[in-house]
């Protein structure tokens, strides 16, 4: 599976904030990695791209509709973490909206 490097995106620095900040989408179109991960494997993301597309989603989907979503893949894959926010809150005592907040 090819691996299309993107500018800081893939820098082992780079934190939560840094991925959220950056310009460019968190997931791209077009790199095979990035869509495998859309495509069955969300779970293999590491803890920073995990939190960062969950914040993303957040602010896109719940918060005040500033966000929005900068490429296809990142707009599947935060689709998909939505249903599963809204299946907690409507089924558990977790509040989905604040998990991975910056201060978490």
């Amino acid at each position: 599976m090819a691996h299309a490097y993107h500018p800081r995106k893939h820098d082992p620095s780079s934190d939560t904030a840094a991925l959220l900040a950056a310009e460019e989408p968190i997931l791209f179109d077009g790199c095979e990695d990035c869509e495998a991960k859309v495509n069955g494997v969300l779970y293999a993301l590491d803890a920073n791209f995990t939190a960062a597309l969950w914040q993303k989603m957040v602010q896109v989907e719940h918060s005040s509709g500033d966000g929005i979503y900068r490429s296809t893949a990142e707009a599947q894959a935060c689709k998909k973490l939505y249903e599963v926010a809204v299946f907690l809150e409507r089924h558990t005592r977790i509040n989905p909206w604040t998990l991975f907040e910056a201060s978490n």
